[in-house]
């Protein structure tokens, strides 16, 4: 049985930066559409698009909680 790896494909990867990058910059809207095939650089890939999402929130909060411990001094 073959072994299963994560960012195996460049669609993988690149669904993951798409997604990582707009939640850096939230102020940009996503204009990809989901779920279509026509031209989408995420079609079939979407998990990886979420994964990425959920990785740049994660990034914000990481740095948020820096700012605070070490303006408690912690």
């Amino acid at each position: 049985m073959k072994k299963p790896t994560l960012f195996s494909t460049p669609k993988e990867r690149h669904s993951f930066v798409i997604g990582f990058s707009e939640a850096i910059c939230f102020f940009i809207k996503s204009h990809l559409p989901t779920h279509s095939a026509s031209y989408n650089p995420i079609y079939s890939e979407e998990h990886y698009y979420t994964i990425g999402r959920a990785a740049g929130v994660l990034f914000y909060v990481i740095i948020i909680l820096i700012i605070i411990f070490k303006a408690l001094g912690w």
